[in-house]
């Protein structure tokens, strides 16, 4: 007589006793599984929730703004921004590249003056890589060539601003002298956070560059990588030193 045997015959000696141990062995095993997938899918949700708020798989800037703040306008900015947007556009890692134009201000309307964080950003390309126009509950979202921002609901009220208000940007340019632009308010941007929707404003790259007075000048992009794309890879300096040496950006660790 085998082990097999002996051991067959014990778990049919007292089935009952059997079918209880077994069911306790199963539950516990499934509810370890659940458990884990529920964890696993929260992680990935949160890792996906962060890259499409505008992080991006990658991000491509100059070194040393990953490292301090900016004491002057654009003192990190890239400039040749095109010719860096066409290499990693060219990618075959790329699914979306997102250049991005950030910097602070004054916005005013009527007599009310309040500090606002601009970015300006491709809106095609943002529709495409980012779940920020999501966002936005009245009005819509940028267009290329219209002259309008989306500002965030605590912006608005601080304003007392609607869609369709008219707003003037004031900003130091990074040559140091002021320069304002007109615009209206396209569109309010539900945020959560409440600091955060109170400074809000985004508008579109072109209307950003000219109101900076900084034309081809972007302070970072944040790419969108495929499915399945080797994040580490997208980072290496290898792929695009020979392409964009003449400029003063390199690559950044990844964030994913």
């Amino acid at each position: 007589m085998n082990r097999l045997t002996v051991a067959w015959r014990n778990v049919t000696r007292n089935r009952r006793r059997s079918l209880i141990t077994g069911g306790i062995v199963a539950f516990g095993f499934v509810s370890f599984a659940l458990a884990g997938g529920f964890m696993a899918q929260s992680f990935d949700g949160l890792r996906l929730s962060a890259i499409r708020s505008g992080l991006g798989h990658v991000q491509f800037a100059d070194a040393r703004a990953f490292e301090k703040s900016e004491g002057t306008t654009l003192e990190f900015g890239i400039r040749r921004a095109d010719a860096a947007l066409a290499v990693l556009r060219a990618d075959r890692d790329a699914e979306v590249v997102m250049p991005r134009l950030e910097f602070y201000g004054l916005v005013s309307t009527g007599g009310t003056s309040i500090p606002f964080g601009g970015t300006g950003v491709d809106p095609q390309a943002e529709a495409r890589g980012s779940d920020i126009p999501k966002t936005v509950q009245d009005g819509q979202w940028l267009q290329a060539d219209a002259r309008a921002v989306v500002i965030g609901r605590g912006l608005a009220k601080l304003l007392n601003a609607r869609v369709g208000d008219d707003l003037t940007l004031l900003v130091t340019t990074p040559d140091g002298t002021l320069n304002a632009v007109d615009a209206t308010v396209g569109g309010i941007a539900d945020i959560l956070i409440r600091e955060l929707s109170e400074r809000y404003l985004a508008l579109p790259l072109p209307l950003a560059q000219e109101l900076l007075a900084a034309p081809d000048t972007v302070s970072r992009f944040s790419l969108i990588l495929h499915d399945g794309a080797d994040e580490s890879a997208a980072c290496s300096i290898n792929r695009y030193g020979c392409c964009i040496s003449a400029s003063s950006v390199s690559w950044a660790p990844c964030w994913w």
